[in-house]
């Protein structure tokens, strides 16, 4: 007779807020410290971009990346496995996802965690990044003046949902993931008291 060890259920940190808000540097630290795989939408995006079974389509690889990381999540959770969602929590259709992983894992903790700043300040950082590798980064006009990124802004400035967890991203990095890590371990431990 095979024997299982009782493991705490799985769960689902989406960490979402508008690019500069320094999201992909908490996930991944988050990551790192709990043990568990990160999904990355734009990571997930430029791989199906680059896919030479696509490069001859006209393909939106961004919508495809969400497709696939929410059925991954999804998946995960079903294996009683973990995962740290980096997505900007931006649109609609990201939260009836997220609705739906609560659904059909109602055991699992689903911490949807909203990191907040000025326009400025995200401006700030965009054009840091972009200035120190313009390769790997939009240039900062991009955020300014494309309609679907403002449409995304003005989305996450109306959000209200009594399920997530808004963190200042105007503090230091240090700030604002001890303030991520202390929400996460007390939603964790509340969730699976020892």
């Amino acid at each position: 007779m095979r024997r299982t060890a009782q493991r705490s259920p799985a769960f689902v940190i989406a960490l979402g807020g508008f690019p500069g808000t320094g999201k992909t540097t908490v996930a991944r630290r988050l990551a790192a410290e709990l043990g568990v795989p990160r999904l990355e939408a734009d990571t997930l995006g430029r791989t199906i971009r680059a896919s030479q079974a696509l490069i001859k389509h006209t393909v939106d690889a961004q919508w495809i990346a969400y497709d696939v990381l929410f059925r991954l999540a999804d998946e995960f959770l079903q294996t009683n496995a973990s995962v740290i969602l980096d997505i900007n929590l931006g649109w609609p259709f990201q939260w009836q996802q997220l609705d739906v992983l609560k659904q059909r894992h109602p055991t699992a903790p689903i911490l949807p965690i909203m990191l907040r700043c000025s326009r400025d300040i995200c401006l700030e950082r965009i054009r840091g990044r972009y200035t120190a590798n313009p390769a790997d980064h939009d240039p900062p006009e991009v955020f300014t003046t494309q309609p679907s990124i403002l449409r995304v802004w003005t989305f996450l400035e109306q959000l209200e949902r009594p399920d997530m967890q808004f963190v200042d991203a105007a503090n230091d990095h240090a700030t604002m993931y001890a303030e991520v890590l202390q929400y996460v371990t007390q939603q964790l431990n509340n969730h699976n008291p020892c």
